[in-house]
């Protein structure tokens, strides 16, 4: 644990319209195979990070929100399309940021795989975290 430095990390989109800043340490970093994930991010399967909302600030321009089920809502880049964000209304102290758009995303380490029953078939992943088939409950 750092002792007497504030933790935080920085990240954006890829044209740099978008940045944020997360003033406290992750409440957990999840890679998800869920189909929706998967067709936001464009890949085999999404990492996330998730902070507590009150702890991200984002200090330029603004996402582009897409509600993409009753509950969940993703942030995108109006400019470059760049995926960002997911905020889950069961969930609502917790934003979810991409791995992807941290400046320094080996910052952070996955700790388990969410929707493991939805995995493309040819993921080969070789780490001993947990698996859920679902999404486990958070908080």
């Amino acid at each position: 644990m750092m002792t007497g430095k504030i933790f935080s990390l920085t990240g954006g989109c890829l044209c740099g319209a978008i940045r944020y800043q997360a003033n406290d340490r992750p409440l957990y970093v999840v890679h998800c195979h869920c189909s929706m994930c998967r067709r936001f991010t464009g890949a085999a399967f999404a990492t996330f990070v998730g902070f507590a909302s009150q702890t991200v600030e984002f200090t330029r321009g603004a996402l582009i929100s897409y509600r993409s089920s009753s509950k969940g809502i993703r942030g995108f880049c109006e400019h470059c399309g760049s995926s960002m964000s997911f905020y889950d209304e069961i969930d609502p102290d917790t934003i979810w940021l991409t791995v992807g758009s941290l400046d320094h995303p080996d910052k952070v380490s996955p700790t388990e795989h969410w929707y493991s029953a939805n995995m493309v078939e040819w993921i080969r992943l070789d780490d001993d975290l947990p698996r859920y088939s679902e999404q486990p409950p958070t908080g």
